[in-house]
């Protein structure tokens, strides 16, 4: 895809980590694809708790996340699509607990079949960002642009993989104690953070 972008400029990854962040702060839509299977290359706390099946553990940092996330990104619309292969990786299966977090936030989040060449993410139909990630899932840069034309050729590619996208939850079901756990501890931070959501 990198390929097909004119005016793309790449960051090392402590650059595209902080543009990240500004672009999310100030946007009110996202939209991301993930194709890779496994993103365990990068440092993530949770899944490591999970991997060990310490899944008190996950119960409530998945909690703690919900809360973190849930005021900042209540006025945003945030859809996510992952391609998913056959068989499930674990750390797709794990991943369905995170989406079931994203869903209390309000965010909409999809799985294909439709294999990617990478991952990306567009703001607000106006910025998008071609991740570059080493074989692992560590990330290491990637490239961003603000050109019109290169956005809406990530555009269409996003909808290429939307329209065989089925909800993520349906495709990769949650484990389920460990889902009514959160789903429990969600419900009283609601109730006292006083969400209708």
């Amino acid at each position: 895809m990198v390929s097909k972008l004119m005016y793309a400029e790449y960051l090392n990854r402590d650059e595209l980590y902080s543009c990240l962040y500004d672009e999310f702060e100030n946007c009110k839509s996202v939209k991301v694809f993930r194709t890779l299977q496994d993103y365990s290359g990068n440092y993530d706390e949770i899944y490591n708790e999970y991997a060990v099946l310490n899944l008190k553990e996950v119960e409530q940092m998945l909690a703690d996340f919900y809360l973190d996330n849930v005021l900042l990104e209540g006025d945003k619309n945030c859809e996510h699509i992952y391609y998913v292969a056959e068989p499930v990786s674990t750390y797709l299966k794990f991943e369905a607990l995170r989406v079931f977090v994203y869903n209390q936030i309000g965010h909409k989040v999809y799985a294909t079949k439709t294999k990617g060449e990478q991952d990306f993410v567009v703001f607000d139909d106006t910025c998008a960002v071609v991740l570059d990630f080493t074989d692992q899932g560590a990330l290491k840069g990637g490239f961003v642009t603000t050109n019109k034309v290169d956005v809406m050729e990530v555009l269409s590619e996003y909808d290429k993989y939307k329209v065989d996208a089925v909800d993520y939850l349906k495709a990769v079901p949650c484990e389920t104690s460990t889902k009514n756990g959160l789903n429990k501890k969600i419900k009283e931070l609601k109730y006292s953070l006083k969400l209708d959501k």
